[in-house]
């Protein structure tokens, strides 16, 4: 297993149904990244794995998906997939822009997207509070053999 780096990350937030854009729900996210040195350079994937809530569309479900890193787009996407409270597989999208002088912030919000097969159903805003969140990430960040994608 290649080496990197380990954090655990919790995000809560919104979201809403793209048929009811008017009701915001509550969501929240607790995930675990991995990410091989080569991450950093924009070369390798990294792991993500954890839970998911949103009331009403996903109930504590494991999600499985990887972070990539876009150097020179200034780019960090997340993917995962879950399976809803209706027992359909849903993905997850998410963009954030990356500023290398100030790589926390990055992780500070996550704006993205729920998807059914290809269909967009919801769009969802959460957030990592800093410094709270950042003190979490610093606690758990450690040297880790890590999973490759």
């Amino acid at each position: 297993m290649p080496v990197g780096f380990r954090y655990e990350q919790r995000a809560e937030g919104v979201y809403h149904l793209l048929s009811d854009p008017g009701t915001e729900r509550p969501l929240s996210l607790d995930f675990v990244l991995e990410m091989p040195l080569q991450f950093y350079v924009g070369r390798k994937a990294g792991s993500l794995s954890g839970r998911i809530s949103a009331e009403g569309y996903a109930e504590n479900a494991e999600i499985d998906g990887l972070v990539k890193l876009h150097v020179l787009e200034r780019r960090l996407d997340y993917d995962f997939s879950f399976v809803g409270i209706d027992g359909a597989k849903r993905r997850f999208h998410a963009e954030s822009e990356f500023d290398v002088t100030r790589p926390f912030r990055t992780l500070e919000e996550i704006v993205g997207r729920f998807y059914n097969g290809p269909h967009e159903e919801a769009r969802v805003i959460a957030r990592t509070p800093l410094p709270d969140g950042l003190s979490r990430i610093l606690r758990t960040v450690r040297p880790d053999q890590v999973r490759e994608r």
